[in-house]
């Protein structure tokens, strides 16, 4: 399948089908859309991410990422957790470093990946996300205060998720690279105090043009994408 646009609606059509079945079945649909992404891609070669979209792919799944995440947190409320911080805090702390060596020991007994590779599968499998989450919660439907911690939670963790993987990635290359693992800590660090200072300059200039109606009604959507695509 040569033509672009063909596999471009080949793609909408099988996850907006995969969705429309895990809901009509009340099972996850991210159960589906894995299924449905393994026969498309590598099972019968249906589809190539990178054939299909080049250098553009890391980028557009980065931003595709950031706007999940801006998405999900517009919907968390502070009322939530009131009286469950402490349990989020631990599952996005505690609960990140245990994932992360189990993780990494399964890894190293039950594959044939370096000690190095098996750390840093073990950082990627730190992740859930609200895309892996949100689904699970609306099928399985727990008690409120639990719904609302693993919200949170599943937010929050893509972010720290993220930070572990990339730091794992950047150490395991060091013997490659030549860099001291000073210097990568210093990168990290670089990276997470201009994430956030962006981050907090962009929301502000968002709520000041907000509260003063500078963005008209029929933009507001658009607007918030744009804001969350420019931190």
């Amino acid at each position: 399948m040569e033509d672009p646009s063909v596999q471009i609606a080949l793609l909408v059509i099988v996850a907006v089908g995969a969705t429309w079945l895990a809901g009509r079945l009340r099972v996850p649909s991210i159960l589906f859309l894995m299924a449905i992404g393994l026969i498309v891609g590598p099972g019968f070669d249906l589809v190539d991410p990178d054939a299909l979209f080049g250098e553009a792919l890391t980028p557009a799944v980065s931003l595709a990422v950031g706007i999940i995440l801006f998405e999900g947190g517009l919907s968390l409320r502070f009322r939530e957790i009131e009286g469950q911080q402490r349990v989020i805090w631990l599952l996005v702390s505690v609960g990140v470093v245990l994932t992360w060596m189990v993780g990494t020991a399964a890894a190293i007994a039950f594959t044939d990946l370096s000690v190095g590779g098996s750390f840093l599968l073990g950082s990627i499998l730190v992740v859930s996300g609200p895309t892996v989450v949100g689904p699970i919660l609306r099928s399985v439907r727990p008690e409120r205060s639990v719904a609302s911690i693993l919200k949170w939670e599943s937010i929050f963790i893509d972010g720290v998720g993220a930070m572990v993987a990339v730091l794992t990635f950047d150490v395991v290359l060091v013997g490659f690279a030549g860099e001291s693992a000073l210097s990568i800590a210093f990168e990290v660090f670089l990276f997470i105090v201009v994430g956030v200072a962006v981050g907090s300059l962009v929301a502000l200039l968002a709520i000041v043009a907000l509260r003063r109606h500078w963005v008209p009604e029929y933009l507001l959507s658009l607007f918030g994408i744009a804001a969350a695509l420019v931190a």
